[in-house]
């Protein structure tokens, strides 16, 4: 989780996508990993590379999801999505998908 949070970072064009659409910003979902990001699912088979699922909280307590893949020419952290996870689509605490 650190390499999301230090130095660059790549975004892929999904990865843009997120912000825009749900008001968000980047460097406050960084900052929100920094203080409170938790991996909750774990991906070592994407063809993108080994990604991770993140939950961060925003200030003002908003729950965050984003995808993140680790690059391992580079080592750079590449940003998959960010969203606003759905209320009925996960649990109350944000960190298991409802069925």
């Amino acid at each position: 989780l650190k390499a999301a949070v230090v130095g660059q970072i790549r975004v892929g064009a999904h990865g843009w996508k997120g912000p825009h659409d749900d008001a968000l910003d980047i460097a406050a979902v960084r900052l929100s990993i920094e203080l409170n990001g938790k991996i909750i699912e774990d991906y070592p088979g994407d063809v993108r590379g080994p990604s991770a699922l993140v939950l961060s909280f925003l200030p003002d307590g908003n729950p965050i999801h984003s995808v993140w893949a680790w690059r391992s020419l580079s080592d750079e952290p590449f940003l998959i999505t960010i969203y606003r996870p759905a209320v009925r689509s996960w649990s109350a605490d944000f960190r298991t998908r409802q069925p």
